[in-house]
């Protein structure tokens, strides 16, 4: 007998049940379909509503060596003693650095305004409209653009609302004479902490923001493709837009063997994106030229401070000379004083061209030892006769160069700004020992000039007074005029050297959007919905299923134990506990007479004593109402029924069919002078139906069933009557119905669908194998066709497995998803 309760708890444990599995679905079809619908309608809403997202690509290049090097960079470049010194190739991680630093962006935000974001329509197809560039890009376009003039420094996201007066303006797109300038317009905006309405506002005249700035907008010479009085517009501080952009800007380096820059954007405008990277390379490279311009500002600025100063000391040379002509009437020299002069003049001229050296090499040097203002770019044009020490000039503007831009995206402790620190004082410290060594010579040079000098002054002294004097003034004039010619000459190669400097980068791939957007793709959209939509409502039901503890379906209770199910019986609508009835033809009546039915299986045909016993679990699964009504479906077929209230702890079933209980089984048993014609009553439903009603609540139940009257009264009725039904208390909470078992034929044990507990069948389980109860029945009651895989019908297996067919009960209303259901039935028939 135990191995019969092991087989099933072995069975209960095989694994997934996919057929009841799959009933379970089929039975919920519609909560399927809904779903699916819901996740579909979703899907398209967000591929309709969602901004697309395009890849915008760019590559730049590199170059490694600059086609514009200076002569001297290239001997010093030449010499490997110095060749980590002088190393000014663009490092391309360093470049990548520089592209993604916030001011870069950031100059392209307040170029292209993109901190301003325009929309038309509503919240269901807002549209970005296109303000940028000359050419049309997309149909929507806006008849209006708006320029930050001067936002606060916390300017906070405002949305503005447009509404333009159109009293003036003709909407109509295909109009090319629109004229927008005699509008006023009325501008709502809200932001976090402000929000209001400001009216007659017009084109061109500046508003100012609580909580944004000043802003203008301004009338759009593009025709819009949308004519509508009202638009939409955010702007946002331009910091917060820069985030944005490098949230969605990626740089890289494709190939660690080459120089070049691969730069992707993610952008909602395809057009835009591809100008915003136009831009944003544009601006980079006009940086780069700038960067290599400073040198030759600063060489040209010294310049121009010395042409100032000697050309006022010319003048007054000049003008010296041209007095001294006229109050000494001297016409002009003879010819040993002009040979003198001349002589005169090419040592000066070589004794100017040292002592000028001399000058520039001072002021470098003075430069280079103030620790404090040495971080400019120094002129490197101006010292052509040392190679060696214009190669360390171009290092130390390159070193600077790249610091200044490294600081861009970096702060001073970083180890690469340290690193570079320790290069510009290490070169520093060179170019002050060089500027030491030239500057030894070229003092020798100069004494040596000056003897040679001395001599002529010797001689020069044998000239007339007069004729020494205007030599004298002469001298001077050519000094000054030689000087001032090279300031020119070096100026000049200045102005050319610095149009000639290009960046060290170059555009090798335009920028370029792709043709189709790679987010949302509407494959994905719709297939993800599917999934999501088919998915979410069958995981429900598995995962309910999987942690249900209640009676759902037939095969749960098969799985759990031996007991034979005899039958099944559906949920009552109504509101009387009676549904069998002599003329009824319902659902549920004709399951009761399909469980009178089967009872047939159960008893022997020679065998009188037909004695059912009804019992459950707990209360409230329907014993009394089962037994009523099967009492009623063998008093339909003519056979002489009783019923039997032997819940004596909690009587109901008389009260359910109007019986008074005042009299009854308790009274038979504790009085002798009760006679059992005392205690049968008739009922009204039906002439063949009789009850005994349990009477009086006794104090000691089960003492009172135990009585030798109780054997005495089963004696007498099972004479009197075909069938004998009785209602027990439930068998999981008193002994009674097992007291009782020993009376009956049968003992049906009631199952109430979604009520039951699954481990509340172990109880019968253990009675049915230990043999406390034999010949035991289950009936399923109150089935709800949509749960629990009872979505075919009720009573499967039984009878004509009710429930197939709308219109077979004639007293039976279906509801609306069964008439829907075999509507499509009646099609699939046509």
């Amino acid at each position: 007998m135990n191995n019969n309760r092991t087989d099933n708890s072995e069975k209960e444990a095989e694994g997934f049940d996919f057929k009841q599995f799959q009933r379970k679905l089929f039975s919920r079809w519609w909560i399927i379909a809904v779903s699916l619908m819901i996740s579909l309608i979703g899907a398209y809403a967000f591929y309709k509503m969602i901004f697309p997202k395009y890849n915008v690509n760019a590559t730049i290049l590199l170059d490694a060596d600059q086609s514009n090097a200076s002569t001297a960079n290239s001997v010093i470049q030449s010499l490997s003693s110095l060749s980590s010194i002088f190393d000014v190739q663009s490092n391309v991680d360093n470049e990548l650095l520089v592209m993604q630093s916030p001011d870069l962006l950031k100059d392209v935000v307040h170029d292209m305004q993109l901190n301003v974001t325009y929309y038309t329509g509503g919240f269901i197809q807002l549209k970005y409209l296109q303000l940028v560039g000359s050419h049309p890009l997309y149909t929507a376009r806006s008849p209006y653009r708006v320029k930050t003039i001067a936002l606060i420094d916390s300017a906070e996201n405002t949305t503005f609302s447009l509404h333009v007066d159109t009293a003036k303006i003709n909407l109509n797109p295909h109009d090319t004479t629109k004229d927008y300038s005699g509008s006023t317009l009325r501008v709502k905006y809200y932001n976090d902490d402000y929000s209001g309405t400001l009216t007659d506002v017009r084109f061109g005249e500046p508003i100012h923001v609580n909580g944004l700035g000043t802003i203008v907008i301004n009338n759009s010479t593009h025709k819009p493709g949308i004519y509508s009085d009202n638009y939409n517009f955010k702007v946002m501080s331009e910091d917060e837009k820069v985030q944005n952009l490098l949230d969605n800007l990626a740089i890289s380096i494709p190939n660690t063997q080459a120089t070049a820059i691969a730069i992707n954007l993610t952008h909602p405008l395809s057009k835009q994106g591809e100008e915003i990277l136009d831009d944003m390379m544009r601006l980079y490279m006009h940086n780069d030229v700038d960067n290599k311009n400073k040198v030759a500002d600063s060489t040209i600025e010294f310049i121009n401070t010395r042409l100032l100063a000697i050309g006022r000391d010319l003048g007054g040379i000049e003008d010296k000379i041209q007095y001294f002509k006229q109050s000494n009437k001297i016409a002009n020299t003879s010819e040993q004083s002009k040979v003198l002069v001349d002589n005169f003049g090419t040592y000066q001229q070589s004794l100017v061209g040292v002592e000028t050296q001399l000058n520039v090499l001072n002021s470098v040097y003075q430069y280079l030892k103030d620790d404090v203002n040495n971080k400019r770019v120094m002129p490197s044009m101006l010292i052509t006769q040392d190679p060696i020490f214009v190669g360390l000039i171009q290092s130390y503007n390159d070193l600077l160069l790249e610091r200044d831009k490294q600081l861009l995206t970096s702060t001073p402790n970083n180890p690469y700004i340290k690193n570079l620190d320790q290069r510009i004082a290490a070169l520093r410290t060179n170019m002050l020992v060089n500027l030491a060594n030239t500057k030894k010579t070229l003092e020798i040079k100069t004494k040596d000039i000056q003897k040679d000098i001395d001599q002529l002054n010797g001689q020069m002294l044998a000239i007339p007074k007069q004729e020494r004097d205007y030599t004298d003034l002469d001298r001077n004039k050519s000094v000054q005029g030689l000087v001032y010619t090279f300031l020119l000459q070096k100026r000049e190669e200045t102005e050319v050297s610095k149009s000639a400097n290009v960046g060290a980068t170059r555009v090798i791939g335009k920028s370029k959007a792709d043709y189709l957007p790679y987010f949302p793709k509407a494959i994905i959209v719709f297939g993800v919905a599917f999934v999501i939509g088919l998915g979410f409502p069958i995981a429900r039901i598995f995962i309910l299923d999987l942690f249900n503890n209640k009676i759902l379906s037939k095969d749960d209770v098969v799985k759990i134990t031996s007991v034979p199910v005899v039958g099944e019986i559906s949920h009552n609508t109504r509101a009387s506990n009676l549904v069998v009835q002599t003329d009824t033809r319902t659902a549920i009546s004709e399951q009761f007479r399909s469980l009178r039915t089967n009872l047939q299986f159960f008893f022997n045909a020679e065998e009188n004593d037909k004695v059912i016993l009804l019992t459950s679990s707990t209360s409230g699964e329907g014993k009394s109402f089962t037994a009523i009504n099967l009492a009623m479906a063998l008093a339909i077929s003519g056979k002489k029924t009783l019923l039997m209230e032997m819940d004596l702890r909690k009587p109901n079933l008389a009260s359910k069919i109007g019986i008074d209980s005042t009299v009854g089984f308790t009274n038979y048993i504790i009085s002798t002078e009760i006679k059992i014609e005392d205690i049968i009553l008739p009922t009204t439903v039906n002439e063949n139906l009789f009850i005994i009603t349990s009477g009086p609540v006794p104090p000691n139940p089960a003492e009172t069933i135990l009585s030798k009257r109780t054997d005495q009264l089963l004696v007498s009725l099972k004479s009197k009557f075909d069938y004998i039904i009785m209602d027990a208390p439930p068998i999981g909470l008193v002994t009674d119905a097992q007291l009782l078992s020993k009376f009956v034929s049968l003992t049906l044990y009631i199952v109430r669908f979604n009520y039951t507990y699954k481990e509340q069948l172990f109880t019968l389980n253990d009675l049915y194998n230990k043999g406390k109860m034999t010949h035991l029945g289950i009936v399923i009651n109150d089935i709800i066709a949509s749960k629990g895989g009872y979505g075919y019908g009720y009573g499967y297996g039984y009878g004509y497995g009710y429930g197939y067919g709308y219109g077979y009960y004639e007293n039976e209303k279906p509801s609306l998803k069964n008439r829907i259901k075999n509507r499509f039935k009646r099609k699939k028939q046509v």
